[in-house]
């Protein structure tokens, strides 16, 4: 039931915001089966402008306050002079480890299904019971 609260309130946000496209988020990132963790942190940031300083920081932050019973996810759009491609971290205590080495893809952060993906695939790969959605952006 929870899964499908999240789901539909990012199907609801994202249809408010601009409709729903379709973005194939295929990270292919293969991941080991995870246990279940007491909760998983969702935390998409959409700094394809000026203020990414400020996404590292909130990075690092994470990094020192991670337990670990719990899995925390980084969606980050950064500025294409900085880096050209959508990255996703797992962060665990006092390391921030780089999901998608091998994907140079960059997702268009801005579009409401990117959302919906990176939280389905962040559902289906880091099981809890219990999740939780943030998102960061400069509008």
């Amino acid at each position: 039931m929870k899964k499908l609260i999240l789901i539909l309130t990012c199907l609801i946000s994202g249809a408010a915001v601009n409709g729903c496209r379709a973005v194939d988020l295929n990270l292919n990132i293969s991941i080991a089966q995870q246990s279940v963790r007491k909760w998983t942190f969702m935390i998409y940031i959409a700094a394809d402008n000026d203020l990414s300083y400020f996404a590292w920081n909130t990075i690092k932050q994470l990094a020192r306050v991670a337990a670990p019973d719990v899995n925390i996810l980084v969606f980050l759009n950064e500025p294409d002079y900085q880096n050209p491609r959508t990255q996703i971290y797992l962060i665990e205590p006092h390391r921030a480890f780089l999901l998608n080495k091998t994907n140079q893809q960059k997702f268009v952060s801005g579009d409401p299904q990117t959302l919906i993906n990176f939280c389905n695939w962040a559902i289906t790969n880091f099981p809890a019971d219990e999740y939780l959605l943030r998102t960061l952006a400069n509008s």
